[in-house]
């Protein structure tokens, strides 16, 4: 996944290689819409890494939108509507 990528190369101090809001926007969406078993656990596991960027890291440009949190979440209660 390109997001992985990204995020790999930011960690080994990689400048050139940009981290935006968009590249999870773009995951969160696509994950929300497959029909994988761990697709909700990935969602899950960006909305968690997109929340710490912005609140810990203090990246404002990293906001969850109420668009992406409503996508990632409605993936999440899927998987425990499955438990119940």
């Amino acid at each position: 996944m390109i997001l992985e990528r990204a995020e790999k190369e930011v960690g080994a101090g990689n400048l050139l290689v940009p981290l935006t809001f968009d590249m999870f926007s773009i995951a969160i969406e696509t994950w929300s819409r497959s029909a994988t078993d761990d697709a909700p656990f990935q969602c899950e596991k960006l909305l968690q890494k997109l929340c710490h960027l912005y609140q810990h890291e203090m990246h404002l440009l990293f906001k969850p939108t109420t668009n992406i949190f409503n996508l990632g979440m409605s993936r999440m209660r899927s998987r425990y509507a499955c438990l119940i």
